[in-house]
């Protein structure tokens, strides 16, 4: 059974559903920064007032035998502002807990952003009110899928646009399985283009891990050999830093692979000779 296409079904929201659910770079969705950061004020404005309340009422306290013993205090006003506090405090403490889990969801991916502004404006079916959250500049959206590493993210980016170019070339009247609308959307397929991808990103770790190798037979002292590939495992650490998300001791591990590998080689070959 051959599912139906975006413009299958009625204009406005149930079309725009369907382009979101068409792939899972398009959920993306506005952080509200500042409202969080404004509520984030007020929740914590409203623990500071219960606490000074509650420091009052203990100051003002006429009966020190309650201050003593939890189980004899029979202060209304204080039992209340504690009942308030313990309510207010987790309030915020469960605000805290979703605005971390909302700081740690990708940003929104460029590209995604860009086919949905081209749709909206494209087919006009959509309120400009409503669809003005996609004209927020990138911090201010996320996006609900996770990411690969941004290295792959950027070539596979580059191989699909070519991807593109050679259909739009080659098979101008092609229609996609998912919309018919090829002149407002574009729907990514990562099969083959992460695959494409990952076979480019193959050869160029390879040179990368070979080239300190390389480089070091053509080299006759040891100091040379040594700055060379301190050298190649600082340019390794450096791309890979930049063009990852890897954790320190992540890089600690990735850049001792490089610095291993060569010195291995060399000082096998010392013992044969």
């Amino acid at each position: 059974m051959q599912l139906p296409q975006i413009e299958d079904y009625p204009k406005g929201y149930p079309q725009f559903s369907s382009l979101i659910s068409s792939h899972e770079s398009f959920f993306v969705a506005r952080r509200f920064l500042n409202v969080r950061a404004r509520l984030l004020l007020l929740k914590q404005n409203r623990v500071v007032a219960l606490e000074s309340k509650l420091h009052k009422i203990d100051r003002d306290e006429e009966r020190p035998l309650f201050l003593g013993s939890s189980q004899r205090d029979q202060n209304h006003d204080r039992a209340q502002v504690v009942a308030e506090l313990d309510k207010a405090l987790e309030d915020l403490d469960k605000f805290l807990l979703r605005s971390r889990q909302i700081s740690e969801l990708e940003q929104a991916d460029p590209r995604a952003v860009t086919n949905l502004q081209n749709w909206v404006n494209g087919t006009g079916s959509i309120a400009r009110a409503e669809s003005r959250f996609l004209n927020y500049p990138p911090e201010e959206l996320l996006s609900t899928s996770p990411r690969d590493e941004s290295a792959m993210i950027g070539l596979e980016n580059n191989v699909a646009e070519n991807l593109l170019r050679v259909r739009d070339y080659f098979f101008p009247s092609y229609s996609p399985k998912v919309s018919r609308d090829s002149a407002h959307i574009y729907i990514p397929t990562r099969s083959s283009a992460a695959f494409i991808s990952r076979a480019l990103m193959t050869p160029i770790i390879v040179v990368m891990l070979l080239a300190p190798v390389i480089l070091c037979s053509y080299l006759n002292n040891t100091s040379s050999r040594l700055f060379a590939v301190g050298g190649a495992t600082v340019f390794f650490v450096a791309m890979i830093s930049g063009g990852t998300r890897m954790k320190s001791q992540e890089l600690i591990i990735a850049g001792a692979t490089p610095y291993c590998f060569p010195l291995r080689i060399f000082g096998l070959a010392r013992v044969k000779e």
